[in-house]
Parts: C-alpha cells; sequence; structure tokens
C-alpha cells in the first residue's frame, strides 16, 4: 500500500556473467510492480558446479528480503514429464542425488548424554560442495516437552564454496530430571529453498 524505491543487488558466482551489469533499480507506486529480464552464461571453459545466484532488496526497516536461483554447468537439467516412466524415474533420482551432494551433513554423535543439571552438544558439521557460498539457517526439531531443554532454537551459517562450518546447539537435563529419560532431536536444515533433515540425535539423562 505505500510506494518503495531502491535496487536489486545480484550475488553473481564465480564464471558467470550476467547482462545487463548494471544497477536495477526501481521506484514503484503503491502496489505496484516491476520486472527485469537477465541474461546468465557460464565461461566457456567452466567444468561441472552447481552454483546459486541471488537477488536481494533491503527495505525500509533495513531488513534484507532475498530469493535465489541455481545454475548448473554439467548437472542433471530440469525434470521433464514427457519421458516414459522408467527414465522419469532415473532423472528424479540423477537430481535428487545431485541436490544432497550440495550440502554435506555431518552429525558429532549420534547419542548425546547428559547428568541431571548438566548439558550437552548437538553438534552437525556442513560442508559446502557447491561452487558459490551457500547461507542458511539450521533449526533443532525436538518433541513437544523437551523445548525447553534445547537451543538455540534457530542459528544462521554460511559456507564458503569447499569450506564448513559448524551449527551448535546444547541440550540440558533440571536438576530434577528422572534418570534414564530419553528423547530425540533433529536438525533441519534450510538454505535457498531447500529443507533437509540430519539423523535423529538420541538424548540420553543417566
Amino acid at each position: 500500500p505505500q510506494a518503495a524505491a531502491g535496487h536489486v543487488e545480484l550475488t553473481v558466482p564465480a564464471g558467470f556473467r550476467v547482462t545487463p551489469a548494471g544497477l536495477l533499480r526501481y521506484d514503484l507506486p503503491p502496489r505496484g510492480y516491476q520486472g527485469f529480464d537477465l541474461t546468465v552464461a557460464a565461461a566457456p571453459d567452466a567444468g561441472p558446479a552447481r552454483s546459486f545466484l541471488t537477488a536481494s532488496i533491503t527495505d525500509t526497516c533495513g531488513q534484507v528480503i532475498e530469493d535465489s536461483v541455481l545454475l548448473t554447468v554439467g548437472q542433471p537439467g530440469p525434470l521433464r514429464t514427457d519421458l516414459p516412466l522408467l527414465e522419469v524415474a532415473d532423472q528424479q533420482q540423477a537430481v535428487a542425488a545431485a541436490q544432497a551432494g550440495e550440502l554435506e551433513m555431518t552429525l558429532a554423535a549420534s547419542r548425546v548424554t547428559v547428568r541431571p543439571g548438566e548439558t550437552g552438544p548437538i553438534e552437525v558439521l556442513l560442508t559446502n560442495r557447491c561452487a558459490s557460498e551457500i547461507r542458511g539457517e539450521a533449526q533443532l526439531v525436538s518433541p513437544y516437552g523437551s523445548w525447553h531443554q534445547a537451543g538455540p532454537w534457530t542459528a544462521g551459517f554460511s559456507a564458503a564454496p569447499g569450506a564448513s562450518t559448524t551449527a551448535r546447539f546444547e541440550v540440558a537435563a533440571a536438576a530434577t530430571a528422572r534418570r534414564g529419560e530419553q528423547w530425540w532431536a533433529i536438525v533441519k536444515i534450510m538454505y535457498f529453498g531447500r529443507a533437509r533433515y540430519t539423523e535423529p540425535v538420541l538424548v540420553t539423562v543417566a
């Protein structure tokens, strides 16, 4: 309902060129809209890779709003539905495997044991296998009734191409916790429209 003005900031992965390359300025009346037609080209010597190009704006409150598009070279293409069912299934498996290879998720441990009144860590190592930076958020998921025993609820992360980072959470047992109590926790990883989950971690009060 209000006018908005600013510019779109593009983050172009290495090895790609976007035209036009200038600032994408917008000046919108109330409920207005504006579109930009862009062309993306990969370098002639670009090898097989998956990259994310992002477009962001900053609103009047200082909040960054971002969207992304996947750029692939030598990777499985978009799913086609005009193929025989068996070929569609093979294509789906290839795309799923390629997506799973974008970000490796490795739990430090599948079990965490804490004593009453103590805390223990849940850690997941995130390794970026894309040719561009990955930015996202990690969220700890656990059963109702255990939420107050774990934190933080969410944690942001970023990883440069080929780099790793660790998302860390803490689980706590109250001083009055019953020994032998058990529950599970899963880390949900979200980035650029993806949502993936680790294997569960078993939490035990010893």
